[in-house]
């Protein structure tokens, strides 16, 4: 039976299934995925026979009908060493450690919960290296198939090395152009920035080896991906320490610049390294790309909650202490104390990212309460014990009840 174009099943469907299936029992799986799919354009439609051939695609995929396709591109780049695996999975509980720093117990550390908050900030904008990574891998893929033509793979991953940056350029134009506020605006002017700058860059030095006839080969594609990564990542950092320097803590600040220009020093380094074709120093360069945004992400969304939970009841624990010794100095004196001074020894919150008790006393009233960063990405929380329910909060985007009798938390922005 002939069939017209518009009753080919979908070519993207088909073309996934002909990528993942063993070949062994592709031609039989195919041949009764085809029969059904012209089954069904003249039994319920093209079109719905179109999603019931996608759906039927999908869930072909797994275990026992995927091919090996490790083994079938011959990715010998994938096999890494033990020390490598070592090294990326270290570097990822280190990054995940950093952005939950500041509700882990111990003494308050002002330090130590800015590097928290610059990482959150880091991490999120890093993101943009992700499809970074992923054309990185492209490349590498396509770099180790003999199936594929040198001239046809390098101009392909040329390409794919030009494109997605050129396509993240335009996102950003669009975010500046259309997204409104000022404030999102600005955010997007880093990206028109770098990402160009970071393109041309990349292009003019495998434009210089082509002038000297210097075969720039694989490595113009990579060269030109490390570029783009490396402007993004120095300027990022830049403007996440001058933002720590100027809005939490002058110190950290200073200490995060103070190590900028040896930041700049090693990926110049690494640079030059790549340049001479020497790609050892990059090995680990799109695992990194990939993997350490993504488990930022994944700790700010799915770990951040429960981190911040956790330190917001330990430390109202450790105030029942503190209001024992407040309604105990009520009922020797007659009145509360002016403050916390009067108590003596008062409890320390003892969690890195809050730094002591605020308290205030009102006729015959009294509050307490102590503030975190980041339980809510870019939101101050605030938490409050109210025991008569008098203070009026005024503009918090949201609040919360806790498990503890007189104990509220408010988001602020």
């Amino acid at each position: 039976m002939n069939h017209s174009e518009n009753t080919q099943p979908p070519r993207l469907a088909l073309a996934f299934f002909r990528w993942f299936c063993h070949p062994e029992c592709r031609e039989d799986i195919e041949g009764d995925l085809l029969e059904r799919f012209h089954h069904r354009v003249n039994a319920v439609g093209t079109r719905k026979a179109k999603w019931l051939f996608i759906k039927e695609v999908l869930l072909l995929f797994r275990p026992g009908i995927i091919r090996n396709i490790i083994n079938q591109s011959q990715l010998k780049y994938f096999n890494m060493k033990g020390i490598d695996w070592v090294k990326l999975m270290g570097l990822n509980l280190l990054f995940l450690l950093l952005v939950v720093l500041q509700f882990l117990p111990g003494p308050s550390n002002t330090i130590l919960y800015s590097f928290s908050i610059m990482m959150q900030l880091t991490g999120i904008f890093c993101l943009l290296l992700v499809p970074i990574g992923l054309t990185w891998f492209i490349i590498e893929i396509k770099r180790k198939k003999d199936v594929i033509t040198p001239a046809k793979r390098l101009k392909g991953s040329y390409q794919l090395a030009i494109g997605i940056p050129a396509l993240l350029t335009f996102i950003f134009l669009l975010w500046a152009l259309f997204i409104p506020g000022m404030g999102k605006k600005i955010i997007a002017f880093p990206g028109l920035l770098c990402i160009p700058s970071g393109l041309i860059l990349g292009i003019q030095h495998v434009k210089k080896w082509n002038q000297n006839h210097d075969n720039a080969g694989d490595r113009g594609p990579l060269f030109i991906l490390a570029t783009i990564a490396a402007t993004w990542i120095i300027v990022i950092y830049t403007l996440s320490v001058i933002f720590m320097f100027f809005a939490m803590n002058k110190i950290s600040g200073i200490a995060g610049l103070s190590l900028l220009p040896f930041g700049v020093y090693w990926i110049v380094k690494k640079l030059q390294k790549l340049k001479v074709g020497n790609e050892k120093n990059w090995k680990l360069a799109p695992y990194y790309f990939f993997t350490i945004p993504l488990t930022i992400l994944f700790t700010l969304i799915y770990l951040m909650k429960p981190a911040s939970d956790y330190s917001r009841n330990f430390v109202i624990k450790r105030s029942q202490t503190l209001i024992e010794a407040i309604e105990s100095y009520k009922n020797k004196a007659g009145i509360y104390p002016a403050s916390l001074d009067d108590l003596g020894s008062i409890p320390a919150p003892f969690i890195m990212g809050i730094e002591k008790f605020q308290y205030q006393k009102t006729d015959n009233y009294y509050y307490i309460s102590f503030t975190q960063q980041g339980a809510a990405f870019g939101a101050t929380e605030e938490v409050l014990y109210d025991k008569y329910n008098q203070r009026p909060i005024k503009g918090p985007i949201a609040s919360f009840d806790t498990k503890y009798d007189h104990w509220r938390y408010y988001w602020f922005d």
